[in-house]
């Protein structure tokens, strides 16, 4: 995903939003990758799994530019209560652009949604059988 926004765009763009600042470790970037990396290879999330995926030798690959050792778990979950939103939602405007313009006549298909609103439901009471 990062690929299709550039450096200086994603640098510009963690200037205006502020999204770093007061942040030496857990910049905006790392913090996307973090979610991103965790989403993909881990079925249950938690601030602990953040905190050791952050160690693991893939994540350090992906985060080359900003590794810096290691990170607690109770540091991932302040940055996370406090970081601008804005960021993120500018990232991922710029995405689906993006993707927009390089499906060409196919834009259509692409749709943006909100997956907060995305769930699977299971019911908590089973019928009653006769």
């Amino acid at each position: 995903m990062l690929c299709f926004v550039p450096d200086d765009l994603r640098n510009q763009l963690a200037v205006d939003t502020g999204v770093n600042h007061y942040a030496k470790k857990l910049q905006g970037e790392v913090i996307l990758k973090l979610l991103l990396y965790c989403i993909i290879s881990n079925s249950d999330n938690s601030l602990r799994t953040m905190e050791s995926a952050y160690e693991t030798l893939c994540f350090q690959a992906l985060n080359q530019q900003y590794n810096k050792g290691t990170v607690r778990y109770s540091s991932i979950s302040e940055r996370l209560s406090g970081i601008k939103a804005e960021y993120f939602e500018h990232l991922y405007k710029i995405c689906v652009e993006t993707y927009k313009a390089d499906l060409g006549k196919d834009t259509e298909k692409l749709i943006r949604f909100d997956s907060t609103i995305v769930s699977f439901h299971r019911p908590c009471w089973k019928p009653a059988t006769s």
